[in-house]
């Protein structure tokens, strides 16, 4: 496949899918009147409304909050795959803030846009054709989107380059992230108001996810200069330093270190935060802070970025003899950084480069010459299962930089947003009065009906290969990610299949569940308001509902 049309390829295909879906969730080949029959009764069919009527009675009983049930801030929607019929309904045509199961519409629409084997391609080219192993011209690395790219994968791309017998770069090493546009924070290009919560840069090309840790190591001599290192280590940066050793003196502090204690709603909001500098994990994320300073010891340690984005570390201060501290920080210029890296590391593995670091577009007429690749299963993987919101908002601008060179400061947002209406518009998702600015969920303006949340599910579900990818992504209740600690003990324990969505003032969860027929169900619950840990257990508890379902729960009727 020619990278430098990857665009386009995947518009047609999206484009094509449009024409071929499968129809909604009220054509599968069966009617939706269709009696379904007990194989526990033979004297004749069962009463379906009965059934219906104590799953409905059943449900309603388990919804406490009266305050959302009389506001609408609560809806729910369940329907058969089996035949497309509603076993239950409530408010769920409301468009309600949906917090993290805004990402079952990214990982849909990017399945949907991509398919279930596509590679994130990270891929090196030459100005020119390599003569005699000598590169007569630039560098390029040029990302499209990997959120896992490591210092591994920088290794990697070095050995295969090697193996092709470039000695020598007679230009500069380029690094390009045009395949997003250059607004890297979800904050800006989502349009909110507020952060939520602090996310590291989106990048098209970026490292170890776009953080940066600064080690400060002090001699065993006092008055030495203190040793200054990042990981991921690049000449990307600039490092200001004047921090001396000093010998401490032998008392000993008194002074406890208070142990952050965990709140009871911890194991809900595990999709609720991600990086800045670290100060520990809350459920299945770390959170970070750059704001803090390490002053236990003296040191000060802050980063400035100039005009052209490099990163200047500044540390000062003093630091007791033979000691370590640590502190973690956004890079805010991704592509230089991952351009210093692979100019240290090609020197150091002996190729001579007589340029210097960059960031730029790759040439149109460039030659490719080492690729690595990672598969998109791998991404929405860890965005689904962990609700990882830093991932799902790269998943979010690969959907929009594949849809097409839009302009415009937030064009790859735009253009991602437009993408994703049109995958539920194809899908025959109600979609009129939706709205999406985000990739993670983590914007409080977004507005999703459990309706909408459900026709994906069945859509999904209808397209094989892509639910096979989408169905193994999601969190398995009493057994992996954010549902592992949920309905354990129950009949939907390892059976609930489910994305869910935590905010402030929102509680949600969707996804597929087996009934005790062997039915497999679609469903969405969102709820609105101040009380998470009621809504949580109420999803629970309608979720085991559902997995406990029997049509059986009917009388007998004469045939």
């Amino acid at each position: 496949m020619n990278m430098m049309k990857l665009p386009m390829q995947a518009l047609a295909g999206l484009l094509s899918l449009l024409l071929f879906l499968i129809p909604t969730h009220q054509n599968f080949g069966q009617s939706k009147n269709r009696v379904v029959r007990s194989s526990n009764t033979s004297s004749g069919a069962i009463d379906s409304s009965a059934a219906l009527n104590n799953l409905a009675t059943d449900i309603r009983s388990l919804l406490t909050m009266s305050s959302e049930l009389k506001s609408g801030s609560v809806g729910i929607r369940v329907v058969s795959l089996r035949n497309g019929k509603s076993l239950f309904d409530l408010n769920s045509e409301k468009p309600l803030t949906p917090a993290s199961t805004t990402k079952l519409l990214t990982t849909y629409s990017a399945l949907l846009l991509f398919g279930s084997d596509y590679e994130i391609p990270t891929i090196l080219y030459g100005a020119v054709k390599p003569e005699k192993g000598i590169i007569k011209g630039d560098l390029f690395i040029k990302g499209h989107g990997d959120p896992l790219f490591s210092v591994g994968d920088i290794d990697e791309l070095i050995v295969k380059l090697k193996s092709a017998g470039v000695k020598r770069i007679e230009g500069d090493v380029v690094g390009d992230g045009t395949y997003f546009d250059s607004v890297y924070e979800r904050k800006d290009y989502s349009g909110d108001a507020d952060h939520v919560v602090d996310l590291p840069p989106v990048a098209a090309l970026g490292i170890e996810n776009n953080m940066v840790t600064v080690v400060v190591s002090s001699s065993r001599t006092a008055g030495q200069l203190c040793n200054v290192q990042t990981f991921p280590p690049s000449s990307g940066f600039v490092i200001a330093n004047s921090a001396k050793s000093y010998a401490a003196s032998k008392k000993k502090s008194t002074t406890k270190k208070k142990r952050r204690r965990r709140s009871s709603l911890e194991e809900y909001i595990p999709d609720q935060s991600i990086p800045k500098a670290s100060i520990g994990r809350f459920g299945d994320e770390e959170y970070f802070d750059e704001g803090r300073e390490n002053v236990e010891e003296g040191i000060a340690i802050s980063l400035t970025t100039d005009e052209d984005g490099r990163q200047t570390i500044h540390v000062s201060g003093t630091l007791g003899v033979n000691k370590t501290v640590s502190k973690r920080y956004e890079i805010k210029n991704p592509p230089a950084v991952v351009a210093g890296m692979f100019f240290d590391r090609l020197r150091t593995n002996g190729i001579e480069i007589t340029g210097a670091v960059r960031t730029g577009a790759t040439l149109q007429k460039a030659v490719p010459l080492a690729e690595f690749r990672r598969p998109l299963t791998q991404v929405i993987n860890t965005v689904m299962k962990q609700s990882h919101n830093h991932y799902a908002e790269y998943v979010f601008k690969m959907i929009g930089a594949a849809s097409g060179s839009g302009k415009g400061e937030n064009a790859t947002a735009t253009q991602a947003r437009a993408a994703i209406r049109q995958c539920m518009e194809a899908s025959s998702a109600p979609f009129e009065s939706c709205v999406v600015n985000d990739g993670s969920g983590l914007s409080r303006r977004n507005l999703i009906s459990p309706q909408a949340l459900v026709a994906t599910l069945v859509a999904a579900y209808n397209n094989r290969p892509l639910w096979k990818a989408l169905y193994e992504a999601l969190s398995v209740a009493g057994k992996d990610g954010t549902l592992r600690k949920r309905m354990k003990g129950t009949r939907a324990e390892g059976n609930v299949h489910g994305k869910t969505g935590t905010l402030k003032n929102v509680s949600a969860l969707t996804g597929y569940v087996t009934s005790a027929d062997g039915e497999m169900l679609a469903f969405a619950m969102i709820t609105n308001g101040y009380n998470v840990g009621t809504y949580k257990s109420v999803e629970n508890k309608v979720a085991e509902r559902l997995a406990d379902f029997s049509w059986n729960e009917g009388k007998a009727v004469p045939e």
